[in-house]
């Protein structure tokens, strides 16, 4: 791959045109600038279908990486020259563009996953600014820290810590956070905390909403069990929770005590809002192994992509008529892996934007994503799949 070999830019002419080849299907030669032939490639010398293609010049380096529903639609705007009395800044591609190369992507999904492993292949350095995906965001704790705290990132980091998301914004994210500081009391000025046990009370104390480590009100060994109680909540260990307080409400209800019985429902709705945030998908990257199933190259052949722990590391293209073939290749989908995975947290990161920037889309054309977790076997997830794509559903 051109990432190995170096900056793709600074190789040869020869080699970048050998590694343009290996990495894409189709390739169609530009007539020079200036000469009778047409500037703009005709409709038949490149499909109406969608895929990620290249706009490279006479020593074959990137100009253009793009992601497309329509690939001729898209080299022919780009190509078309410029109106001279126009006002835009749009440059002449097409004095500079003399090759169009391309892989056809029968989905968007697929089209996105493609344009991210070309651009990561192809243009190493500045990948980032060729491949435009909103990042995601993560709640994120290390109760191995001297004092720890739940802040938002949008980055992975290996080792320990408890992260949780994904969320499409920081907003959400932070909602989430502020949920965790109300339900478990903890504190809301790390700066305070941090000079435990010498700091000072706030208001929060004075509410009975903070236990007020900072001060040693209480050890920094109990507050921590608070924090470790907030991350198993948040990871998904949160019915127990749920039902306590709904317990609690009953029994201060019942015996009349109705202060008691106001604060355990507050506590629990906004216990159940927490919940909620997650809109029934995994509460961490780790638990994000998906199928997803997308349209193939012909009719009445579907895609299958498996993800493994937000990782989109693969597909095949597999046909439901052909029921035996069909149900072992899911079985091979579902089966969990003891193969160790060797992606980095860049690359795990930008599938799981990917993913979760999918999931969010519904309607026509937009795939299905089924969730791999639990005692899923070949066959029933193959009629999982089928029961999706049958003409009565």
């Amino acid at each position: 791959m051109a990432s190995r070999a170096g900056d793709f830019d600074r190789l040869a002419s020869a080699q970048r045109a050998g590694i343009l080849g290996r990495m894409f299907a189709f390739y169609h030669a530009l007539p020079p600038a200036g000469s009778v032939e047409p500037a703009v490639p005709q409709a038949s010398t490149l499909p109406r279908g969608g895929g990620v293609c290249a706009l490279t010049s006479a020593d074959h380096r990137i100009v253009q990486l793009l992601a497309t529903g329509s690939i001729r639609r898209a080299v022919a705007s780009r190509l078309h020259p410029p109106e001279p009395s126009a006002t835009s800044k749009r440059p002449d591609l097409r004095s500079v563009v003399t090759a169009v190369w391309w892989q056809p992507g029968y989905s968007a999904f697929e089209r996105d996953w493609l344009h991210l492993l070309r651009a990561r292949q192809l243009c190493p350095l500045d990948y980032i600014q060729r491949f435009s995906i909103a990042p995601v965001w993560y709640a994120r704790i290390n109760l191995a820290e001297p004092f720890p705290r739940w802040q938002p990132t949008t980055r992975l980091a290996a080792g320990d810590g408890v992260t949780v998301g994904p969320f499409s914004t920081r907003k959400r994210c932070a909602e989430l956070i502020g949920d965790l500081e109300d339900l478990f009391d903890l504190c809301r000025y790390h700066d305070v905390l941090v000079r435990a046990p010498h700091g000072e009370r706030c208001a929060y104390y004075d509410m009975g909403k903070c236990p007020a480590p900072c001060d040693g009100t209480v050890s920094m060994a109990a507050y921590r069990a608070a924090l470790a109680a907030s991350a198993d909540f948040a990871v998904g260990k949160s019915q127990a929770m749920i039902d306590a307080n709904r317990q609690a409400m009953t029994q201060a209800a019942a015996r009349q005590d109705f202060e008691q019985a106001q604060r355990c429902k507050g506590r629990l709705a906004r216990a159940e809002q927490a919940v909620r945030r997650f809109g029934g998908h995994p509460r961490t990257p780790d638990a994000l192994d998906y199928c997803v199933v997308q349209r193939g190259p012909r009719r009445g052949v579907l895609r299958l992509f498996q993800v493994r722990s937000g990782i989109i590391s693969g597909w095949v293209d597999a046909q439901p008529a052909d029921r035996g073939e069909f149900s072992v290749i899911c079985g091979a989908l579902a089966a969990p892996s003891d193969k160790p995975c060797d992606a980095g947290p860049h690359y795990r990161g930008e599938c799981i934007a990917i993913l979760w920037r999918h999931l969010q889309r519904t309607g026509a054309g937009s795939g299905v994503y089924l969730n791999l977790r639990g005692a899923e076997n070949g066959e029933k997830l193959a009629e999982r799949i089928a029961a999706c794509f049958s003409r009565s559903s």
